[in-house]
């Protein structure tokens, strides 16, 4: 079933898919809204596509558009996996405070903030007009935001996924800290550098673009909570508050802003195209649940196939994945998980569907129960009270918030983290060896 004519489905029988939507986000709020801790909370944003995935899958139940009912079944036991595994490992154990000794143990995170704040501006600087000169705007070629970097432009991509949190929140403490005094050169680049971020990120031509300055705020906030006084947090806290609207606003009105430009229609069309958007959320389950399961469960290979699919490219680059191997692995990639009809991209390939391709019935809820704890792990290390290296901190913020997104799709996010990780490593090894021996020479005062 093309997704068209799935809304066309839900078009004809709106009052129905109301009652399925409130239902299933009743059920959602019960079960995650002691674990949000506000709408810019990155759990807050997948429990959202969570609640509009599930209502396309009940929507599809209760109208005998399913090929088989245990498809269905498949589906709640996955989520409920889910939600398992992040509830049990989400409290505070024993692990993540020994995870936060060890990683404080190494020195290239003690690098003093101004220098990594300047050298991180810079670079992002210049990543981007990198990028624009040899690819261009993004928000003008064609195809998705991920499919723009070709070549050399994916270590440009890398580059900037990995310093542009660390950044934000630096420059978030930098404007709201009452800890921070900045001279007349200091403002003049900080505002210039909040005006070129918005920039590259409105042209980014990716409707969630902004949320990233959302989470840092989130991160932010954490770890004022952690680390300030309670006079400096307040402080900072009142400030926030216009702060809360002001980004809000801001992120969705740049998706609205990036659909105008992208659809070239009315606001009535924008919006409209908005909507679609969030309740494309389950545009996956439409695709793949409407044909007999035998065509696609268990056909991944299992964790052979899973190991494949996150490091095949880097082996085939390397000489050790023979071609036919890759071939089998890049065909069920693109059969099954990124297929659209009638263009070259498709719909991200939800957990609970990945699980049931790569491990069957009983695995995809093994796998669901493992994605659900390992990112309540992440954010219990991202949450334990000695975890107050800003640098650390931002990084274990960003594996917490990857490890969410590997439900929506696990290959891609994946990919994204471990360039996260890397480059970061890279730099800040680097600004070590430049700087951590001048680091008692070094002052945040005016500048």
């Amino acid at each position: 079933m093309e997704w068209l004519y799935f809304l066309a489905g839900v078009e004809n029988d709106l009052s129905s898919y109301f009652v399925v939507l409130g239902i299933t986000l009743f059920i959602y709020i019960i079960a995650y809204h002691r674990y949000i801790r506000n709408v810019f909370d990155p759990l807050f944003v997948i429990v959202a596509q969570f609640i509009f995935a599930a209502s396309v899958v009940v929507f599809m139940y209760i109208n005998n558009i399913l090929a088989e009912d245990e498809l269905f079944y498949a589906f709640v036991s996955t989520e409920t996996a889910f939600f398992l595994g992040f509830v049990l490992s989400s409290k505070k154990g024993r692990l993540a405070p020994q995870v936060i000794s060890i990683v404080n143990t190494i020195p290239i995170f003690n690098t003093p903030k101004v220098v990594v704040y300047y050298f991180y501006g810079t670079l992002f600087v210049l990543e981007r007009i990198i990028t624009y000169l040899s690819f261009g705007l993004p928000i003008f070629s064609q195809g998705t935001h991920a499919a723009f970097y070709q070549g050399y432009g994916k270590v440009l991509q890398g580059v900037e996924l990995a310093i542009l949190p660390i950044l934000l929140v630096l420059l978030l403490e930098r404007y709201l800290s009452p800890n921070v005094s900045r001279g007349i050169l200091g403002k003049i680049s900080d505002t210039g550098l909040v005006f070129f971020i918005l920039f590259a990120l409105l042209t980014t031509g990716a409707k969630s673009s902004l949320f990233i300055v959302m989470f840092s705020l989130f991160f932010y906030t954490l770890y004022v909570k952690k680390t300030y006084s309670t006079e400096d947090a307040n402080i900072v806290f009142r400030r926030i508050k216009t702060w809360y609207i002001g980004i809000f606003a801001l992120v969705v009105g740049g998706a609205i802003f990036t659909l105008f430009l992208e659809e070239n229609s009315d606001t009535e069309t924008v919006l409209l195209t908005l909507v679609i958007r969030l309740v494309a959320s389950g545009d996956v389950f439409a695709y793949f649940f409407q044909a007999h399961p035998g065509q696609y469960v268990g056909l991944g290979g299992g964790v052979v196939g899973l190991f494949l699919s996150l490091f095949g490219s880097i082996f085939d680059k390397l000489g050790l994945l023979s071609s036919a191997n890759n071939s089998i692995i890049e065909e069920l990639y693109w059969q099954f998980l990124h297929v659209f009809p009638g263009s070259g991209q498709g719909p991200n390939m939800r957990f609970d569907l990945f699980g049931l391709i790569f491990f069957g019935y009983i695995g995809a809820c093994i796998y669901a129960f493992f994605l659900g704890f390992l990112s309540g792990i992440t954010r219990a290390v991202m949450m334990e009270r000695r975890n107050v290296n800003v640098f650390l901190f931002v990084l274990s913020a960003l594996v917490y918030y990857y490890s969410l997104m590997f439900t929506i799709d696990l290959v891609l996010f994946f990919n994204y983290l471990w360039k996260v990780i890397l480059f970061n490593l890279v730099f800040f090894a680097t600004l070590w060896l430049l700087f951590g021996k001048k680091r008692k020479c070094l002052t945040e005062e005016k500048i």
